[in-house]
């Protein structure tokens, strides 16, 4: 993805979806809500689901239906990789 479409991306995710709305999606109902902001925030198109999981401290099979849920809300996206495993994006980062 170009710098130019990552702009727009984030432009228009943030008219669609203010940060305080992805916030309480993403915390709703955990007991370490912090740790999903911190997890949403490593979906950057650079960590794996592995690594995504390590941020927030669950193993990557309870991880997987989050993301899965995330992206069907369209604030994550799956992003192409050249290296193994998945990797995600998301809309903009959010305050830690």
């Amino acid at each position: 993805m170009t710098q130019w479409e990552e702009l727009m991306v984030g432009l228009l995710g943030r008219v669609a979806f203010p940060p305080k709305e992805i916030q309480a999606a993403i915390t709703r109902g955990k007991k370490q809500p912090d740790a999903y902001v911190h997890g949403y925030n490593s979906c950057d198109g650079k960590h794996s689901v592995g690594e995504t999981a390590k941020v927030v401290g669950v193993t990557a099979g309870t991880l997987v239906p989050i993301l899965q849920q995330w992206e069907a809300m369209g604030i994550i996206f799956e992003v192409p990789s050249e290296t193994k495993g998945k990797f995600y994006k998301h809309l903009y980062s959010l305050e830690d």
